[in-house]
């Protein structure tokens, strides 16, 4: 899955990188495990708050 161009310059042949669509993927991945993350974090605060009450 990694992105081969070839330019006429012949001391350079091939150039090998990540596509746009590919770091979009990563990025939206990302995202999505940092808002499962917050929302687990905050349910565990919301837990302690109650506990810290009944106590």
């Amino acid at each position: 899955m990694w992105a081969k161009q070839k330019h006429q310059d012949t001391s350079v042949t091939n150039h090998t990188g990540f596509t746009i669509v590919e770091l979009l993927i990563v990025i939206v991945v990302i995202g999505i495990l940092a808002a499962i993350t917050i929302v687990a974090f905050n349910g565990v605060q919301s837990k302690a708050r109650f506990s810290k009450m009944q106590s």
